[in-house]
């Protein structure tokens, strides 16, 4: 009996210890991603545009309907705990070359909310933007943030929290962050 007990506190310590080595190697070869943060007043350049953070604003969905004219297919009580987030980049092209601009980002909050979701174009009509060389274009984006991803207590500090777009998440994590109102 004592043997079998050797032999299985034996292998359960060789288990754990290939696990905390696994851990480790895997750790050591995907470190921790870098935050680098950009602002408006010193914007990343990404695939030749210059991406300048414009401002944002958030809407109830009864206030996006009435400005943006676009009419939401959602539920009442959907509607009552979800915001829409309307941002407005500045695109530089600063490269010899035309580029199109097609938004693969996320919209994050600051960590206290800890909420992100994809953004689209604010028309629903354009999917990407054309930008030939030295041309400046304005683009406003959207993000619809629901119960799911912020608790309904907190849909009114979505104003007030740090808002930015994330480019790219590994090796280094891109932000673009909004200056608050």
């Amino acid at each position: 009996m004592k043997r079998y007990r050797i032999i299985i506190i034996g292998a359960i310590t060789l288990l754990i210890a290939i696990f905390i080595g696994f851990t480790v190697r895997i750790n050591m070869i995907f470190p921790n991603a870098k935050d680098v943060t950009y602002t408006s007043d010193n914007p990343p350049i990404i695939d030749g545009l210059k991406i300048t953070p414009v401002d944002y604003n958030v809407y109830t969905i009864d206030e996006y309907r009435e400005k943006s004219g676009q009419q939401l297919n959602m539920r009442e009580e959907t509607a009552r705990k979800s915001r829409i987030v309307v941002m407005t980049i500045e695109l530089e092209n600063v490269s010899d070359k035309v580029v199109n601009f097609s938004p693969s980002i996320f919209v994050f909050l600051s960590d206290e909310l800890n909420a992100h979701n994809g953004v689209t174009m604010y028309s629903s009509k354009d999917s990407r933007i054309v930008v030939v060389p030295d041309e400046k274009k304005e683009v406003r984006l959207q993000c619809t943030l629901g119960s799911s991803m912020v608790k309904e207590s907190k849909l009114d500090k979505i104003d007030s929290s740090d808002i930015s777009l994330v480019y790219s998440f590994y090796p280094k994590r891109l932000r673009i962050v909004f200056d608050r109102h």
